[in-house]
């Protein structure tokens, strides 16, 4: 996780230290706390959907299917 953190240098934040990180197969992205919250909440609808999109810190839009999310993890300073 210490290669996400010079992504978030650039970053207005309370705590830039503080991020959320989801792997999705071989991917991981640096992602919000808002962000981290409504994939959870994704994951839990009945049915789910099959396909998200979703925006990383730095920016970038990723659409990705859900059921391909293995970890959304907090690191915090």
């Amino acid at each position: 996780m210490n290669r996400h953190i010079q992504f978030l240098d650039s970053f207005e934040s309370e705590h830039p230290e503080d991020f959320y990180e989801v792997i999705c197969g071989f991917a991981a992205f640096v992602i919000s706390k808002e962000t981290a919250i409504e994939i959870e909440r994704w994951l839990d609808c009945l049915p789910p959907p099959r396909w998200v999109v979703l925006h990383d810190l730095p920016g970038a839009r990723h659409r990705l299917p859900l059921d391909r999310v293995v970890r959304i993890s907090e690191s915090t300073a």
